[in-house]
Order: structure tokens, then sequence, then C-alpha cells
């Protein structure tokens, strides 16, 4: 069974901690801050095996780049699968709530990709 690499880009680094952020502070909840994190890391670390089990996306350009998606709560990660280096790499976290698509044409994939 492969075992890929599973890494964070900058730019969903900086969203994961904003997401922390803002639970914890404009929502008065620390240790909600800290179990998403958990989550998040959970999560996140099992995409080392089988991430090809997540869909892509239907949308292009995202569906020709090979981005995927995975559910976390109420959070979306978007992540691309380098198979020749094995590798997955975590583009973006946002939250499910927001108009997804919008939210995806803000983000500069093609730097990460």
């Amino acid at each position: 069974m492969k075992h890929y690499e599973v890494l964070i880009s900058p730019p969903a680094v900086k969203q994961v901690k904003e997401i922390a952020r803002y639970i914890s502070e404009e929502l008065s909840n620390p240790i909600a801050a800290g179990s998403f994190l958990d989550r998040f890391r959970d999560r996140i670390l099992k995409l080392d095996a089988f991430p090809e089990a997540y869909p892509l996306l239907d949308e292009d350009p995202w569906k020709e780049k090979g981005v995927r998606k995975m559910m976390l709560k109420s959070f979306v990660a978007y992540f691309a699968v380098d198979a020749k280096r094995l590798q997955v790499i975590v583009l973006a976290v946002l939250y499910a709530g927001r108009n997804q698509l919008r939210q995806l044409e803000t983000l500069a994939f093609d730097v990460l990709l």
C-alpha cells in the first residue's frame, strides 16, 4: 500500500490558524478551538493512505487540476494528490457555509499545483 506525505500549504495553514483564532476569541470558546485543531490534524494526516477516495471537484478548472475535497464538519479541506511524488498538498480550508466556488476563485492554486 502506498503512503503519501501530507503537506499543508502556507495559505491553508493561515486559514486554519484564523479559524482557530475565530473560534477561540470571537466565539470565546478556546476548548472548541483546540478540538477543531485536533480533529483537523487527525483527519488531514489520514490522507496519507487512499487520498484518491475523496471526490474530485465537479467544476473546472479545479477538476482538471485534480483538486479534491474532504468535509471537516463545518469546513471543507481542498487538496491535490501528486502521485509521482507521493504527496498530498492541502490547498485550502474554508467554511462550508460560504459560497465555495466564489471562495475558490479567490485562491491562487496555480502557484501551489
